[in-house]
């Protein structure tokens, strides 16, 4: 007894200690202004201190109360049969429930913990790649972006939306050329028709699709589309000097005269090995905002982190260099040759 007496005691501060770290995490995140002042905070704490709760308590207090518990409701149901104190086992039921209820507020889950290190993770990709989730650009809304390239976003039978998006600013020429990154999520809705014991029966069936993207602001709004298939986006169809182009990319256009500006041999080179590695993809200059846009099926959100789930401080800390959005850092490479020519 006086063990499980002082295991109760050693979890309770334990957990206590670890509520106080994860408070202490979010006030690290919240104050730093660089991933390099991030790191520094985290390393700045006990190394050891823990971020993971411990419930043996909760496990054999459980398991004491489930064996006292059943055995008890049995002998009861046997005692109360055909007597007509029915009653005593619904009150023997509520005091059970009542039991269980005092004995799960010992357990401290580890969605917390999960929760932390999800902010933990985000904040790092912000301080280290500066851009914002949730933010529009300063200079356009996110909603008048979308509206200007509504076209490419109807996809969905069912529904469809942006569940994630983030913008930041592409170092250029020694200015911020503004961008924002996204996920583009549709549902398609279908009929299924199946057979069970030998009945041809039909049910609604949901099919979910993921496509990402690249918004980048301060282009010259020349009113081009280029894409993997047919899209007519605009009026007045383009074929450039190069028939391999040609077999892959779709072009359509605004003017004339500025889709032969743009699809002169060195500009196609640049785009060929822009859109090269992608199935699938649209490439288009809005003909009334200074926006591009890059539709794609690569997820720039994807981590690449070392394995493992930080136990403490320490661990946190070690974690988080380590952190890093390769795709996303492709990506930007990749644009930044035609930047360079687009740019205004």
């Amino acid at each position: 007894m006086d063990a499980l007496k002082q295991l109760y005691h050693s979890e309770i501060a334990h957990n206590a200690g670890v509520d106080e770290h994860l408070a202490r995490i979010d006030s690290i995140l919240q104050q730093a202004d660089s991933s390099a002042a991030l790191e520094a905070a985290l390393r700045a704490q006990e190394p050891t201190g823990s971020l993971v709760y411990k419930n043996r308590f909760f496990w054999i207090l459980l398991l004491v109360c489930l064996a006292l518990c059943l055995p008890a409701y049995w002998l009861v149901t046997l005692l109360v049969a055909n007597t007509g104190l029915a009653w005593i086992n619904w009150l023997g039921l509520a005091l059970g429930a009542g039991l269980l209820f005092y004995v799960a507020s010992f357990y401290r889950g580890s969605t917390a913990c999960d929760a932390m290190l999800a902010r933990a993770l985000t904040r790092q990709e912000e301080l280290q790649y500066g851009f914002r989730y949730g933010q529009s650009q300063n200079g356009h809304s996110h909603d008048s972006i979308l509206a200007d390239f509504a076209h490419a976003f109807k996809r969905g039978n069912h529904s469809n939306e942006i569940p994630r998006f983030a913008s930041g600013q592409y170092r250029h020429a020694g200015a911020g050329v503004e961008y924002t990154v996204f996920n583009y999520h549709y549902v398609n809705r279908r009929t299924e028709t199946y057979y069970e014991n030998g009945r041809r029966k039909q049910r609604q069936v949901f099919d979910h699709f993921d496509r990402w993207g690249l918004f980048v602001s301060g282009v010259q709004p020349l009113g081009v589309a280029i894409s993997s298939g047919p899209n007519r986006v605009f009026p007045v169809r383009w074929d450039t000097s190069s028939i391999a182009f040609n077999r892959r990319h779709h072009i359509t256009g605004v003017s004339e005269v500025e889709l032969a500006r743009l699809f002169q041999p060195v500009n196609v080179l640049l785009i060929e090995a822009l859109l090269s590695g992608h199935r699938e993809f649209e490439l288009q200059f809005s003909d009334r905002l200074p926006v591009l846009y890059w539709g794609f099926n690569l997820d720039p959100f994807k981590r690449s982190l070392p394995p493992g789930k930080p136990q403490n401080f320490g661990e946190l800390a070690a974690l988080l260099p380590g952190l890093k959005l390769v795709q996303f850092e492709q990506l930007l490479q990749t644009l930044q040759p035609l930047l360079e020519k687009m740019v205004k």
